[in-house]
């Protein structure tokens, strides 16, 4: 089963709570409906390393990915914030945060490869993910972030904004 389809099914679960003026049920069925695959294109080792050093500088915090992932578009430039779900080979949807590079290819601050090894470019998400982890997600312009740290004080997800009641989901 793709991602996608996961999306839908766990999406299709829920529908049946969705509340009064939601378009959307969860954010399953909203990532599935509003997302696409991310681009899983190989970079090569040069790239990579380059793309690796501005990683680096942001110093990415463990289980904090759409801190990660917002901090790398907004003070870096070339790189747009993604948000949706990514399965990894804990095998289930995780709801997260990353980005994609102006040319296409797919960075994750976050993430590490062998989850028992520490933060270090061959354990970093840069290009092609592994074999079984799939992205699928939708990307979010600069000033959507902006707007959400000016108002919270703080990073988080763009989608499963509880403190403003969903508003995305509320979009057709």
């Amino acid at each position: 089963m793709t991602l996608k389809e996961n999306l839908l099914q766990m999406g299709g679960f829920m529908r049946w709570a969705k509340p009064e003026g939601f378009v959307y049920g969860s954010l399953y069925e909203y990532f599935a409906m509003k997302g696409a695959p991310s681009p899983a294109s190989k970079a090569a080792h040069s790239v990579r390393k380059e793309i690796w050093k501005e990683v680096a500088s942001i110093s990415p915090k463990i289980k904090q990915c759409f801190y990660n992932a917002q901090q790398l578009a907004l003070f870096k430039k070339g790189y747009v914030y993604f948000e949706g779900f990514v399965t990894t080979d804990i095998g289930f949807p995780i709801h997260h945060g990353w980005c994609v590079t102006d040319s296409g290819i797919l960075v994750d601050p976050t993430l590490r490869i062998n989850h028992n090894k520490r933060f270090a470019m061959n354990n970093c998400v840069i290009g092609e993910p592994p074999a079984g982890w799939e992205y699928h997600g939708r990307w979010f312009p600069n000033s959507a972030i902006e707007k959400m740290w000016r108002e919270t004080e703080e990073a988080g997800s763009l989608v499963d904004d509880w403190r403003n009641r969903w508003p995305l989901l509320k979009e057709a």
